[in-house]
């Protein structure tokens, strides 16, 4: 150092645009880059692979983004695709159990509630009670025959409606309807 003139080999192309280095200084940078190199791969892999060689040019790391990016555009149209059945496929699911509820609805519908309201029963007698109430309406006791008669006519009706509804329920269970 200092002083002494150095024996090695130096090139140069113009004093204007460039600086003059000896070849020892360029070994010596390129060990510095390979240590940095060494360095970061260390931190951001533990165990590199001894198989294929490390170089961590330009060209590598856009071609290492650009596999990373086509990975992670598959990784996501696999996800979308597996999204797309598991919707498909809850949808017919609850497809299904929309039709199975409707079925079940119908059917306890049709065991337990009628569509067509029949009509009013013992109509004639309900319309007697009334003219007599209003024809006696300080003696409402004058209209207690009409009266038991009404409510007659109501319980024959009930018991009818009965009888009907077991027949209907006995048929249904033996398979004639």
């Amino acid at each position: 150092m200092g002083n002494a003139n150095s024996n090695e080999r130096t090139t140069t192309l113009s004093r204007d645009t460039y600086f003059f280095i000896t070849e020892d200084v360029q070994d010596r940078l390129r060990l510095a880059e390979k240590r940095q190199v060494n360095l970061s791969s260390e931190g951001e892999d533990s165990a590199p692979s001894a198989g294929r060689p490390q170089s961590h040019s330009l060209a590598d790391s856009v071609a290492d983004s650009i596999r990373q990016t086509q990975q992670l555009d598959q990784l996501q149209r696999d996800y979308e695709s597996r999204l797309a059945k598991l919707e498909e496929r809850s949808q017919a699911r609850f497809q299904s159990a929309a039709g199975q509820f409707s079925a079940a609805v119908n059917r306890v519908e049709s065991k337990f509630i009628d569509r067509e309201a029949p009509p009013p029963c013992c109509q004639a007698e309900k319309e007697a009670v009334r003219q007599c109430y209003a024809a006696n309406v300080r003696y409402p006791l004058r209209c207690s025959q009409m009266v038991a008669a009404f409510e007659q006519c109501v319980t024959e009706q009930r018991r009818a409606f009965v009888i009907r509804q077991r027949k209907s329920e006995t048929a249904k269970e033996a398979g004639y309807m």
